[in-house]
């Protein structure tokens, strides 16, 4: 195992079907490692491979984006959010807390009082597996 302090690498995210649904795109993503900003199995990964190296990794729903968690679902008063008056069911809006945190999810229900918003994340209760490239590291 190596003690990176710092990696660059690129990724590739794909559900179990074999659907792509993220990657870094061009450019690779530079991670400060033990900032908690990357699943924990991917920063593993990366601490054992090589620069240069590839490696794919597969996650279960526990190891990645979670289980489906009814608590994540939350009915806000709307008239005390600041989002789009047009916003309607299905679609993602961003919601910040008092310590200006922001918080992404998907409305489920409106009326005109109430928002019923699930912040579970999209991935939640999915298998995936991510293809790696360590690129750099120190």
């Amino acid at each position: 195992m190596n003690n990176w302090e710092k990696m660059v690498f690129s990724y590739k995210l794909y559900l179990e079907d074999n659907t792509l649904v993220d990657s870094s795109g061009d450019e690779p993503i530079t991670h400060i490692v033990g900032k908690g900003e990357i699943i924990p199995k991917i920063e593993e990964a990366l601490q054992e491979m090589n620069i240069g190296e590839k490696k794919t990794i597969f996650l279960e729903p526990n190891e990645g984006y979670g289980k489906y968690n009814e608590d994540n679902v939350l009915s806000l008063d709307k008239n005390k959010l600041q989002i789009d008056n047009n916003v309607s069911n299905g679609q993602y809006v961003d919601i910040v807390d008092d310590n200006e945190n922001t918080y992404r999810g998907k409305v489920l229900e409106i009326d005109e009082n109430n928002i019923v918003i699930d912040f579970n994340h999209p991935l939640c209760d999915k298998r995936v597996y991510f293809e790696l490239e360590l690129v750099d590291a120190e």
